[in-house]
């Protein structure tokens, strides 16, 4: 059977963490750069299901929608958790990073990562007194507690093993930590999520892959916004 195919752009996106997984798991793919408005004239199509990237193709399978990809090839390379209670509590993870994670997207493409959007952001998502707030559940604090209640936050997040809820972890502390968005903030207030951070990234494929030139450089849509 042939190597699955990733189609996205040449960035990370909402790529990068499918990406990681591949590379954690050795896994031999291909990777197919695709126009934005091709997808757009086959929206609705086997090739491009909901007109959106990132796509899957898997033998005849075309699986869009990003968290359904990663649970899908989680399951098939054995990152989803030994039992029931272990995939539920994973689940709870992609959901929680996925809150944030469009919280990221609206900072980068409406706020444009200006000062009083960066401000507005870091309140809803990093201040102490913001927790018991409205914040759509996309705290980093909740994020940080999980941590500390699951292996004491020196392990993994759930059970013994890597699963996909680290490496989802792993790239959306990675967006946050670079010098255009809030490096300090975070390692200052969420050390577990720094520190689990570091330690996903020091797995040997991941760090392969980390400075390698498979990872794209540009990070968002618009080059040079965060």
């Amino acid at each position: 059977m042939a190597p699955p195919t990733l189609k996205y752009f040449n960035l990370r996106g909402r790529g990068e963490v499918i990406r990681l997984l591949f590379a954690y798991k050795g896994v031999e793919y291909n990777e197919e750069e695709i126009d934005y408005q091709a997808m757009k004239s086959a929206s609705g199509s086997e090739e491009f299901p909901f007109g959106q990237a990132p796509v899957l193709v898997d033998g005849d399978l075309h699986l869009a929608q990003m968290d359904t990809i990663l649970r899908y090839l989680a399951r098939e390379h054995g990152l989803y958790g030994s039992n029931n209670r272990e995939k539920a509590l994973i689940d709870m993870v992609l959901g929680g990073v996925e809150s944030i994670r469009g919280d990221y997207g609206d900072l980068i493409y409406k706020g444009e990562l200006k000062d009083d959007a960066k401000k507005e952001y870091a309140t809803v998502h990093f201040a102490a007194e913001s927790v018991t707030t409205r914040n759509g559940g996309a705290h980093f604090q909740y994020l940080e507690n999980f941590l500390k209640r699951h292996n004491d936050g020196a392990g993994w997040a759930v059970g013994d093993s890597l699963t996909i809820a680290d490496i989802h972890l792993f790239d959306i502390v990675d967006l946050h930590l670079r010098e255009q968005l809030f490096p300090q903030e975070v390692k200052d207030k969420f050390p577990l999520l720094v520190a689990h951070h570091d330690r996903v990234a020091k797995e040997a494929n991941i760090a392969a892959y980390l400075s390698s030139d498979k990872r794209p450089s540009q990070v968002n849509g618009v080059a040079g916004r965060g």
